[in-house]
């Protein structure tokens, strides 16, 4: 939406393998509650002026200044932190049908952030914004319909929101769509569908669909079987940091399936995936441990801190 002015730091939600749509525990992580604004502020200030500057804006009844005072106010960015200030200065915004203010105040209502928590209030708001085409709002009422929280759960329901958003071009909406293709949730299965969605989030980035699309076209799943495509979908999944594809590539190094045999590169890999909680690759570890010598252990150990400190800036020991 061009009226932003700062960045989108939207909801997350994480596709799982061909399983579960949503891999959230609870309604408030499921709507990505850890990000609640979609921040203008990130890591900046605001000088006394600009403050001055943008309070006479939204005193003056500028919906986006509202929003960014609210912002400023939700994040201490030039300003104390106060997030029931920052709910009411949402609400001025949400009122005059500014989309973004009206999923913030959403949002706010679902954690109690500011505001007495009320479901239908952020319900009602949700609705709102995405009748305003808001995506993160469209996506967030499908998963309200997918989990059965403050709405009837309805399958159907939920893939029509998650339509509306991935139409737009929204990938978590698109990984989600293809999800429930491959599974036939709400819809009737259809793997060649499954692979337009999932390719279309994961040339977008979105991991778990860059993993779905990898083992399709691994498996020869909706899409002919290209276990070269298969791997670079798996490199870049892995290189996300999702652990079932960092075992896949670990595994693929180990046997030399799509890739040259590599022992270093596949321990590399499975040692990231084990150390990531992935038990199959625990497992795989303890039978081909034995297998390297001394050296090529302490290579594939130096290699999987290596990739933790540019991913994470943390090495595992």
């Amino acid at each position: 939406m061009g009226s932003r002015q700062w960045k989108n730091a939207s909801a997350a939600v994480l596709v799982l393998g061909l399983g579960l749509l949503t891999g959230c525990a609870t309604l408030t992580q499921k709507l990505g509650l850890d990000e609640i604004e979609r921040s203008a502020a990130d890591s900046s200030t605001m000088d006394s002026d600009a403050m001055r500057a943008l309070r006479s804006a939204a005193e003056g009844g500028s919906p986006l200044a509202q929003y960014n005072l609210g912002l400023a106010y939700a994040y201490g960015q030039g300003i104390t932190r106060d997030a029931e200030k920052a709910a009411r200065w949402y609400t001025k915004s949400a009122i005059q049908e500014l989309p973004e203010a009206q999923y913030n105040l959403a949002m706010a209502y679902l954690s109690g952030e500011g505001v007495k928590r009320d479901d239908q209030a952020a319900l009602s708001w949700l609705r709102s914004a995405a009748d305003l085409g808001d995506t993160d709002a469209q996506f967030n009422i499908g998963l309200l319909y997918l989990s059965g929280e403050i709405v009837p759960k309805d399958a159907e329901e939920a893939l029509s929101w998650f339509r509306f958003a991935a139409d737009q071009g929204y990938a978590k909406a698109q990984a989600n769509l293809g999800v429930a293709y491959a599974r036939g949730r709400g819809v009737e299965k259809n793997p060649g569908v499954a692979i337009e969605w999932y390719t279309k989030a994961a040339e977008q980035g979105h991991a778990f669909a860059q993993y779905n699309l990898a083992s399709n076209y691994e498996f020869g799943i909706g899409v002919e079987s290209d276990i070269q495509s298969a791997m670079g979908w798996y490199h870049k999944a892995a290189n996300k940091g999702v652990p079932i594809a960092q075992y896949r590539l670990g595994l693929a190094y180990y046997s030399g399936d799509g890739v040259e045999r590599d022992p270093v590169e596949a321990h590399k890999w499975l040692l990231l995936a084990s150390d990531a909680g992935n038990m199959q690759a625990k497992s795989r570890l303890d039978e081909i441990t034995g297998l390297l010598s001394d050296k090529q252990y302490s290579a594939a150990r130096r290699a999987a801190d290596s990739w933790n400190q540019r991913h994470f800036g943390k090495e595992d020991t």
